[in-house]
């Protein structure tokens, strides 16, 4: 996959970490959110089509997305 093209969910145990690491990324350039549990439904349906339509790269999540669940089809 080319960076172009990178998408993907990143785990984190707290919110706090969550909200670091993306800053941290975004700093890099890269273009990332922190969602956790305490988001909307609406914010993380959002996201989520964000995510999907190459607008972020990555989400760095608490919480939510567990194992087993499939959050994006293409």
């Amino acid at each position: 996959m080319d960076k172009e093209n990178r998408r993907g969910l990143i785990f984190c145990n707290r919110n706090e970490e969550a909200e670091e690491l993306s800053r941290m990324f975004n700093v890099r350039g890269f273009r990332t959110l922190a969602l956790s549990g305490s988001n909307s439904d609406a914010e993380r349906d959002a996201a989520i089509a964000r995510l999907g339509a190459g607008e972020i790269e990555y989400i760095f999540s608490v919480d939510i997305f567990n194992e087993g669940g499939s959050i994006y089809h293409r």
